[in-house]
């Protein structure tokens, strides 16, 4: 946001788009903007923003307000510039981009202590799929401690998972905000309907991750299971991953293999 008038301003915007909406009319945002003496190189930028934080679809047509664009106009636009940029194309809730960022510090913060506390090990079995914890040494932890901060990285970016242990930690993720918003629920800080939606609202990175594959990990009760679904002519036609513990780290195409990534 530029300038506390173009905030007021957008506020103003979003709550037009509303009302009109709720009126069953359609709002023209130059008649909106030409009303109010707002130049017209101004408005292109308030309807970027609009567009670029996911608070409103605008791009000639009839403007579309979305849930997180009300929710930023029942907040007066009170709303921090990290959660209106965290994955604004995917999350559309500012309460569930709010406590993905959340979750992501804690669990970023969790992983580094039991690091150097010397609990690495056990920390990492905690985050796998059960089916995977006899495979967690020492070496898997450190490289999965990788994977999670890499993982950050990425999504505050707007990028996508580099590579399946990314992705593991990306649903670890989402059961860590989920847990988040429970909380703010039970404490009377977020109405329950309105956390239930935000609850919903999280299942947006498997957008950006293209796909829920990774959820078929957490189903498995051996880590050989993961071998016999690589093998199958299911799993070729659809372009899933190699799910094996040895691939974890394998970078997916398109993504370079640097750090603790490594080639195909």
């Amino acid at each position: 946001m530029n300038a506390p008038d173009d905030h007021r301003l957008l506020v103003q915007l979003l709550r037009a788009v509303q009302a009109a909406e709720g009126a069953g009319d359609e709002l023209d945002p130059h008649a909106f903007a030409a009303e109010r003496g707002v130049a017209p190189g101004r408005l292109e930028c308030i309807l970027s923003e609009a567009n670029a934080y996911g608070l409103a679809v605008i791009d000639g047509g009839p403007p579309v307000l979305l849930r997180a664009g009300r929710q930023y106009a029942a907040a007066d636009g009170q709303v921090g510039p990290d959660v209106l940029a965290f994955l604004p194309d995917v999350i559309d809730d500012l309460h569930a981009r709010r406590a993905m960022i959340d979750a992501s510090v804690l669990l970023l913060d969790d992983f580094r202590a039991a690091v150097r506390d010397g609990h690495a090990v056990d920390h990492a079995a905690t985050l796998v799929p059960p089916a995977f914890v006899v495979a967690v040494d020492g070496a898997l932890a450190v490289d999965l401690y990788s994977a999670a901060v890499a993982l950050m990285v990425r999504l505050g970016d707007g990028l996508s998972a580099g590579c399946v242990a990314e992705e593991i930690i990306g649903v670890r993720l989402l059961e860590e905000a989920a847990g988040i918003l429970g909380l703010r629920s039970d404490a009377g800080e977020l109405p329950a309907p309105e956390a239930a939606e935000a609850v919903d609202a999280l299942e947006g990175l498997f957008e950006v991750f293209e796909d829920d594959d990774v959820l078929a990990l957490f189903a498995m009760t051996d880590p050989a299971d993961a071998a016999v679904a690589g093998h199958t002519e299911a799993a070729d036609e659809l372009g899933i991953a190699d799910q094996r513990v040895e691939a974890w780290f394998t970078a997916f195409g398109g993504v370079a293999p640097v750090g603790y990534l490594r080639r195909a």
